[in-house]
């Protein structure tokens, strides 16, 4: 028993630490692209893309103090038994917001094709829907902690391990969760890259881009949740299942910044701006070398003006 209180003391500490360190990168990602942000998403029109950015951005901004209050600091067992299913329940949503980006953006990509939004729609209700369920239905406090230890943190453990003592099921039902997830980014990630491939040979600016770069955000995510899911399958590794509380905040932060790159590199007033900037410095190169060429010949060594590189 004594063992089984300091691993589980470790991990919530483990927890705490990993949620603290969430809300940092969100902070931070949020303040060095704050001036994109405003330009390419704020002052845009609205769409279905601007609706997905700012509730992906700023939903996590706003909730993960209420996780930090939780998770990072001790409370009676009656403070957590009020706020645990909330916390948890809403957890889900950072979740399947990333995935809602990628979607919109696999939509698009892949030439709005009415049956991929569909397919791809249908794997995220499902998944949403298991999520919630799970969430709502199978998680509660361990009172046990509290009266052994006394004030903890509002983490909660699965309504079965409470009652058998044992947390494999838990964990592995959580990991095929992670693993579903990895799958579905996969396919999304296939598709695009088959439509691409296809349709080589009307490629644009937006496709050659997103081949460049933006598919590097797809293959993130599926790594991430490739990641947990080995973490979660892993009996080993069960004193860091706080690793878990990374995906929601890292995909968020993925899908942001996939669509500010985005956003970025076909901005027609950015690209008119550059071509202006590259006329102008033309112009003067021109009006130097026309200069250059009617020196006054009074110059010591009369030599020819040779071409300027």
């Amino acid at each position: 028993m004594d063992a089984q209180v300091i691993d589980g003391f470790f991990a919530t500490k483990f927890c705490s630490y990993v949620t603290v360190a969430a809300y940092a990168i969100q902070v931070y990602d949020w303040l060095i692209c704050f001036n994109d942000e405003q330009t390419y998403i704020h002052k845009a029109r609205w769409t279905s893309v601007k609706v997905s950015f700012l509730i992906c951005r700023y939903l996590p901004l706003f909730l993960w103090p209420f996780y930090i209050w939780a998770w990072a600091l001790s409370h009676h067992v009656s403070v957590c038994a009020k706020v645990v299913q909330p916390l948890y329940v809403l957890l889900v949503f950072p979740t399947m917001l990333a995935q809602v980006v990628l979607i919109i953006r696999t939509y698009a990509f892949t030439g709005h094709n009415k049956l991929v939004l569909a397919l791809l729609t249908a794997l995220w209700i499902a998944l949403f829907g298991a999520q919630l369920w799970k969430q709502i239905t199978r998680w509660s406090v361990v009172h046990e902690w509290q009266d052994l230890i006394g004030d903890f943190p509002c983490f909660a453990w699965d309504r079965r391990t409470t009652a058998t003592g044992v947390g494999v099921y838990s964990r592995h039902i959580h990991a095929m969760y992670k693993l579903y997830t990895f799958l579905l980014d996969t396919l999304m990630m296939a598709m695009v890259f088959i439509h691409c491939i296809r349709c080589r040979n009307v490629w644009g600016p937006l496709a050659k881009v997103f081949v460049a770069q933006g598919l590097i955000a797809y293959v993130m995510m599926s790594a991430l949740h490739l990641a947990t899911t080995i973490i979660l399958f892993n009996p080993h590794s069960r004193l860091y299942d706080g690793i878990c509380f990374l995906p929601p905040v890292l995909g968020c932060v993925i899908a942001c910044r996939l669509i500010l790159m985005l956003r970025r590199r076909t901005d027609p007033t950015a690209t008119t701006q550059v071509q202006n900037e590259s006329k102008c410095l033309q112009d003067a190169i021109v009006r130097l070398e026309a200069k250059l060429a009617t020196t006054d010949d009074s110059a010591s060594d009369h030599q020819p003006i040779e071409h300027w590189d």
